[in-house]
């Protein structure tokens, strides 16, 4: 066979294309689709593990990158998100902090004012004893008086009644009167005596009453001060820390900050995988471009390399417009590539001519137009290179 197109629409017996119309024109082998490569990071190409017009297969390694400087990046988003967050989560702990000291602060203070109005209560009726007492004091004091006022009295009379108890009647005998009124002044006397130590006893008893009593007032008094002293201490906490809180703003921010850190270190720690997998194929193809070399460093979206689908390799052709009527869309062709035949399908015929000027006698000529085809081919195998003539 020499290399030519052959066009038909029949299929013979033993299923090749039965060709109805043969073309002596001559056409490209190219690839139809393409697939360009891009960087997904920014990282520096550590090795291209291919070359243009090499075959390769789906999962192969066609470029690698060095990830150390994404890897450093890595850690160093993620320490400072460590760290924003934990100056975020310091405000909420100072917040939660000053809320339970607040709290055990108030319930101290209450059950504080409970033992200061019980403890009122016990010191109001300690100094109602203590008046009482006093009272009672002032009355026996007046009494003790009185009675040692009776008991000199009481010895005067006394002392008459012996002066007088040595008289004697006419007989020489003591006279009964005289020994009466004795007895009745040694009686008073004693009563008197007995009054005044009853007296001085009572004294005595409410003064040591009003003693205790007056210690016991002093020791509920410096209790009182205590406890007064303690209900400041745990108003004061509630009042410096009743305003501390994290606001709802505050709050907000706080969310979105930590949700962008979280992002970050997403998108980090997405540009490091991405560097540590590298370029692979995603389908079968051919090389067809390299656009970036060892050592350079690639950013993200740039161009790589490119590949073409190697199961989208077709011929084009032309054609001139008397052999228009000979072709169609979807109509069947065999080619001959370097003594290999091959079968396809028409998949592409330009609806636009292309106009063919050639230079006579110093003015332009037209000589007609051309059309653009192309021809699909079934199964392209490793004889079919790229940019040969069909």
């Amino acid at each position: 066979l020499t290399q030519c197109i052959r066009l038909g629409s029949n299929l013979r017996p033993d299923g090749k294309t039965q060709v109805s119309v043969e073309l002596d024109e001559k056409g490209n082998v190219i690839g139809i689709e393409t697939k360009a490569y891009t960087s997904p990071v920014n990282a520096k190409v550590e090795d291209i593990r291919v070359e243009v017009g090499q075959t390769v297969k789906k999962g192969d390694i066609l470029l690698t990158y060095d990830a150390s400087e994404l890897g450093d990046n890595l850690e160093k988003v993620k320490i400072q998100a460590q760290s924003e967050r934990a100056a975020g989560n310091e405000g909420f702990e100072q917040a939660a902090e000053a809320a339970s000291k607040t709290k055990k602060a108030k319930k101290s203070a209450k059950s504080i004012k409970s033992d200061i109005d019980k403890l009122k209560k016990e010191i109001e009726k300690l100094s109602d004893d203590l008046e009482t007492y006093n009272e009672k004091m002032t009355e026996y004091a007046t009494n003790v008086e009185k009675d040692q006022a009776e008991v000199e009295s009481a010895k005067a009379a006394q002392k008459a009644a012996q002066a007088a108890s040595t008289e004697t009647d006419e007989n020489g005998a003591p006279v009964a009167s005289s020994t009466q009124a004795l007895t009745q002044a040694n009686n008073d006397l004693a009563a008197a005596n007995s009054k005044l130590e009853a007296d001085k006893a009572k004294l005595q008893e409410y003064k040591d009453l009003y003693k205790s009593t007056n210690k016991k007032l002093t020791k509920k008094n410096e209790e009182l001060q205590e406890l007064q002293a303690d209900l400041a201490e745990q108003e004061g906490i509630v009042s410096a820390n009743k305003d501390v809180k994290v606001s709802e703003s505050t709050k907000a921010q706080l969310a979105a900050n930590n949700e962008l850190s979280e992002m970050n270190i997403n998108d980090a720690q997405e540009s490091y995988d991405d560097a540590e997998a590298g370029i692979t194929a995603e389908a079968s193809g051919i090389v067809a471009s390299i656009d970036v070399y060892k050592g350079a460093f690639a950013t993200e979206s740039q161009t790589l390399l490119t590949i073409i689908d190697g199961d989208k390799i077709g011929v084009e052709f032309s054609i001139s417009k008397d052999d228009l009527g000979s072709i169609t869309n979807g109509q069947k062709a065999r080619v001959v590539v370097s003594g290999h035949e091959y079968e396809g399908t028409v998949d592409f015929v330009s609806r636009v001519a292309t106009l063919d000027t050639a230079m006579a006698s110093g003015s332009n000529a037209t000589s007609g137009g051309t059309i653009k085809g192309r021809i699909l081919l079934d199964n392209p195998d490793e004889n079919i290179y790229i940019g040969v003539s069909a």
